[in-house]
């Protein structure tokens, strides 16, 4: 968006001008919290020795340790307040639902980053007083988002990672086959947050840079397809409109909306989101054999595999396809086994592939009926099944823990069923809840942690209440809620520019935060940090931590 930000209104009342503005700055806490706002999106993992599947956060490390420092060198103008005690209350509880959860080394991960984020609050509150100070934190923000954007916009044209992307956390998102503009954030969703979340800073900006950041980071945005961070996008934009409310921003609107649409029309991944193919995308029909017999050298089997979708199927590469076969016991509801093969090559629609294939004597002896299917694909005439018998094998009954079917299997598919299944473990453990990050760890056994998508709520108001319960949920909605309304008020008293920007972008969290969980990554939480203690600065003086 294009809108020019105009200076606030001269005719001020004096008594009016007492808030922190008018206190000193302090650069070099402040050019540390940009730098950190910088480098935000460019997030890292390193594995440590000992730890597991844990990785080392150098990015969350480093942003630690810079509140930390900040809040060392601001203790002189501390005074205990709102924000200190909500946050103190948010993070001892998350500290002690980590601590009392079934994996609390887990839990101690995702109670590290909410250290950070709660810090980083304090941090941003404390060392910025002025208007400088606060551009300068919103142009970090922005600054490394927009550097992030175009390195995505890289790495999405080219299709895979580019040298010195690979060590990014998290990996290349996909919708189908179609790839989602990702690194350098971990996630597509992450980065259309992050996007959504700091764009509005862009506004603060001089004419030319404004349109440059806008041209880089729009189509990123769009090209993410994440639909909560387009709504979140279209909802800080439609504050800004109407807090100015001039015909020219309403025009400056309706053009990014359109330019909006056409980058949605034109991406493969919108139109495979909303299927706009009149031919199913992904679409196969299976021939096997009627019977299969397993003995001690396992056994052969011819199977024709075609694709009646509009969409080629890749032989390799993290999006290929694979035959799969599940052994489920003869009139039971009990999977004791699965064998998968790769494509031999590509197949594009209409084309067939005829496939030999080993099977292996991995299955207690019994009989079973075999359910063939092409992973992440559609049967279009229903899955074809065989008669399994196993003669001899290696492995008893004993030595398998077969799946039962009648949990459920395959991955959840909607936000709805992911909402419940956190909504039971709020009401199970209403006052600590089950640990955080530890959502898929405590519906395991209900549906698997494999097939739980991103293994959190996906929703910024049942992720903090089932993972760390009313004791952390509501100090943590009482920060983001009183952000909010400071900036608001802010807004509408003195029309502040600075604090219309910092507002926008909350309502892009929040809206987002419906979708989605704004803490499940370091890259989204610090700009989200920064903005909330922005916002916290403009509280009356005397109910904020320092002064």
């Amino acid at each position: 968006m294009t809108l020019a930000i105009d200076a606030p209104p001269v005719a001020v009342r004096a008594s009016m001008i007492r808030s922190p503005s008018a206190a000193g700055s302090s650069s070099r806490d402040v050019v540390a919290l940009a730098v950190v706002a910088a480098i935000a999106p460019f997030d890292v993992a390193m594995p440590v020795d000992g730890w597991g599947p844990l990785n080392a956060r150098p990015l969350m490390c480093v942003a630690i340790a810079v509140s930390v420092a900040v809040l060392i060198r601001q203790r002189s103008a501390w005074r205990f307040g709102p924000l200190d005690a909500a946050v103190a209350l948010w993070l001892g509880a998350a500290w002690a639902s980590a601590a009392t959860s079934a994996a609390p080394v887990l839990g101690a991960a995702g109670a590290s980053r909410f250290t950070m984020l709660g810090l980083l609050v304090l941090a941003t509150c404390a060392a910025v007083r002025t208007d400088t100070d606060r551009r300068a934190v919103l142009r970090g923000v922005v600054g490394g988002t927009v550097v992030a954007g175009a390195i995505g916009l890289v790495v999405f044209v080219a299709g895979h990672d580019v040298v010195g992307t690979e060590h990014f956390v998290g990996s290349i998102g996909r919708i189908g086959r179609h790839g989602r503009l990702t690194r350098p954030w971990s996630h597509p969703n992450v980065a259309g947050m992050a996007i959504a979340a700091a764009l509005p800073a862009a506004l603060l900006l001089g004419r030319t840079w404004r349109l440059a950041a806008f041209a880089v980071a729009v189509p990123a945005l769009v090209l993410t397809v994440s639909r909560g961070a387009l709504v979140a996008f279209v909802a800080s934009a439609i504050v800004i409109v109407v807090a100015r409310r001039t015909s020219t921003d309403l025009r400056r609107l309706g053009a990014l909306v359109a330019i909006v649409v056409a980058l949605m029309v034109l991406s493969t991944g919108w139109a495979e989101r909303f299927g706009a193919s009149a031919v199913p995308a992904n679409a196969a029909t299976l021939v096997v054999p009627e019977r299969i017999s397993l003995g001690p050298d396992g056994a052969t089997a011819d199977v024709t595999v075609s694709n009646v979708g509009s969409r080629t199927w890749l032989a390799s590469g993290p999006g290929r396809t694979e035959l799969a076969v599940r052994w489920v016991g003869d009139g039971q509801d009990w999977m004791w086994g699965q064998h998968r093969w790769p494509l031999p090559d590509d197949v594009a629609p209409g084309e067939s592939v005829q496939m030999v294939i080993d099977m292996a004597a991995t299955i207690p002896v019994g009989t079973y009926e075999v359910r063939w299917r092409v992973v992440g694909v559609a049967s279009a005439a229903g899955a074809p099944t065989s008669v399994g018998v196993v003669t001899e094998s290696s492995v008893r009954a004993g030595d398998v823990e077969p799946i039962h079917l009648g949990a459920r299997t395959a991955p959840l598919t909607t936000r709805a069923e992911i909402w419940g299944l956190a909504v039971d473990e709020f009401v199970a453990a209403p006052l600590l809840g089950v640990g955080p990050s530890e959502l898929g760890v405590a519906v395991a056994d209900e549906i698997g942690t494999a097939l739980f998508p991103g293994r959190h709520a996906h929703s910024s108001v049942l992720e903090p209440l089932a993972t760390t319960g009313l004791l952390g949920a509501a100090p943590l909605f009482f920060v983001v809620a009183g952000a909010i309304r400071s900036a608001a008020r802010r807004t509408r008293r003195w029309q502040d520019p600075i604090a219309l920007v910092t507002l926008a972008g909350l309502v892009a969290v929040v809206v987002h935060g419906l979708f989605d969980w704004f803490g499940v990554y370091t890259s989204a939480a610090i700009p989200i940090a920064l903005l909330t203690g922005i916002a916290w600065t403009w509280r009356d003086p005397a109910t904020i931590m320092r002064r």
